[in-house]
């Protein structure tokens, strides 16, 4: 008890109070569920042991995590010490969004759905199976990364290899099976039953069967008549929902049916990559699927990787047939160059020739006829102008040689 310091009162019942205390050693906040069991019947007593029990086998991130117990003798009281859940639990969550006049996000159900489910998957998948029997709001917990913990299992049965079915008539009425109703024996059906009756609730902000007494919610739940979800639900989860609220339990999915559902394999796939605990066989499931795809990755890399050599191979080839045919022609070019400066020495020296011979012309004007000058000029613009096209069509050649020469160059280059 010197170990721990009570900070706040939390709540308190039929069961005992919770407080929030803080460990001395290290600051840890938890928590501790203070029972008195001095009044206590065999029974009872027997059931006390039972939770204790039951939570020290329970080792799991989505159920509370049991971290001791404290007996006081003097005052006949048992402290059970659990883990602090910082943002309360899903009642006070429904009941906010109930004020609001808000739905909760379909993707927030499927993660409670899922993670809830891993919880009971840790409980219905055991050597001994344990019943939860009172899965409800009030019993989900929310830790501050916004996870959702099972917890309370105050009333929580260990079912033998033997006995396969219970019998005592436990669990809160507005989640408890028809088979706890009309007290049959039940088995883990009874959970997937209340965890439908948990999702609806978290979907409408109102458990599928409610009445003003228990005697006609009784009737209700024999009667076993569900609402659709509102309309901005999936049909999807609108059918998962159903399945489990099936009269005859027999019909009801078990925990690994609930698992093959397509958005539980993707809530599943994002646990996965989160590192967070996932039942063995998913984990097993998610990464030969993940394999499947990085082998069909590796084989396409690997393809292209072959086609990118034989391409290297017959780019090294035609690297040196673009070498020499760019050599060729560049002293292809240098020699039109030549042949090009040679033939504008010419063009220079014809057009001083034809400046001295128009100037003979103009000399000649006022002794020869307008009609003979005219020819004469004619002709000799006729010849300048046939010169100067030769010239033009020399040029535009070595212009377009030019070009292709500077894209062998880049490509080259590229290379």
């Amino acid at each position: 008890m010197d170990a721990y310091e009570v900070l706040e009162k939390l709540g308190s019942g039929s069961f005992g109070t919770i407080r929030k205390i803080v460990r001395k050693s290290d600051k840890k906040v938890l928590v501790w569920k203070e029972i008195r069991y001095g009044r206590m019947n065999e029974k009872e007593k027997s059931m006390l042991v039972s939770e204790v029990n039951i939570l020290r086998e329970l080792k799991h991130p989505n159920i509370v995590r049991y971290k001791d117990r404290i007996i006081d003798r003097e005052s006949s009281t048992i402290y059970i010490i659990m883990e602090f859940c910082e943002n309360g639990d899903l009642a006070s969550v429904i009941r906010k969004y109930k004020r609001c006049g808000k739905r909760v996000e379909e993707s927030r159900i499927w993660t409670l759905f899922f993670q809830i489910a891993c919880a009971l998957h840790e409980c219905h998948c055991r050597k001994q199976k344990i019943l939860h029997r009172d899965i409800k709001p009030a019993n989900v917990f929310i830790d501050r990364n916004n996870g959702f913990k099972l917890g309370d299992f105050g009333l929580a049965r260990v079912l033998s290899t033997e006995t396969q079915l219970a019998k005592t008539n436990v669990g809160t009425p507005y989640y408890m099976a028809p088979e706890q109703v009309n007290e049959l024996p039940y088995n883990e059906k009874c959970d997937i039953w209340s965890l439908g009756c948990l999702l609806y609730e978290m979907a409408a902000l109102a458990p599928p069967f409610e009445a003003a007494n228990q005697l006609a919610l009784a009737v209700k739940i024999k009667a076993g008549r569900v609402s659709r979800l509102p309309e901005q639900y999936s049909e999807e989860l609108n059918q998962a929902v159903r399945s489990m609220l099936q009269l005859d339990s027999a019909k009801r999915p078990s925990i690994e049916d609930l698992f093959k559902l397509p958005k539980m394999q993707e809530q599943a796939e994002i646990a996965v990559r989160n590192a967070s605990a996932v039942p063995a066989q998913y984990v097993d499931r998610y990464f030969s699927s993940q394999m499947r795809r990085l082998q069909a990755k590796e084989e396409e890399i690997s393809s292209r990787a072959q086609d990118l050599v034989n391409k290297e191979k017959e780019l090294r080839g035609a690297k040196y047939v673009d070498s020499d045919e760019i050599k060729k022609r560049e002293e292809d070019l240098k020699k039109k160059d030549e042949e090009l400066k040679k033939k504008d020495k010419e063009l220079s020296e014809m057009t001083s020739s034809f400046q001295e011979r128009i100037r003979n012309l103009e000399a000649r004007e006022k002794a020869v006829s307008c009609a003979d000058v005219a020819s004469a000029w004619c002709d000799a613009c006729r010849q300048m102008l046939a010169r100067e096209e030769a010239l033009a069509s020399r040029d535009r050649s070595l212009s377009d040689k030019e070009k292709r020469v500077e894209r062998a160059k880049l490509e080259y280059q590229s290379l």
